[in-house]
């Protein structure tokens, strides 16, 4: 069984297990930067059983890990899997600041506290 676990420091890098590098995609158990977010200064990071999602600075979600049961708010499919950080099409019009996922759902806050499930805003 996979599990995600990501970690930012006070500089916004994200460290995550498991190891994500475009030249090595393979799991790995200790953590290590996530340098494709290095120029994103992500304020929020978290995770589900398998997958990953972070928020920047400016609003923009960031997924990746598993996607087979929609977790990842992808548009063309919900049983697709990005093994590297890739930024979703905005899908609300408020900023978003926080993100919070579960095992397999992702959950988007926006700064006026209204709630986005994948592309569904409430």
């Amino acid at each position: 069984m996979s599990h995600h676990q990501t970690v930012t420091d006070r500089r916004s890098a994200v460290r995550s297990y498991p190891h994500v590098r475009v030249e090595e995609q393979v799991d790995r158990c200790e953590a290590v930067a996530v340098e494709l977010l290095d120029d994103r200064l992500i304020v929020s990071a978290s995770c589900g059983l398998a997958h990953t999602a972070a928020v920047s600075k400016y609003g923009d979600v960031l997924v990746w890990g598993n996607g087979r049961s929609g977790q990842l708010g992808l548009y063309e499919g919900i049983d697709r899997d990005l093994p590297l950080p890739s930024q979703l099409p905005p899908f609300s019009t408020s900023h978003l600041v926080r993100v919070v996922c579960g095992n397999e759902l992702t959950l988007a806050i926006t700064g006026t506290l209204h709630f986005c499930l994948l592309s569904v805003c409430i």
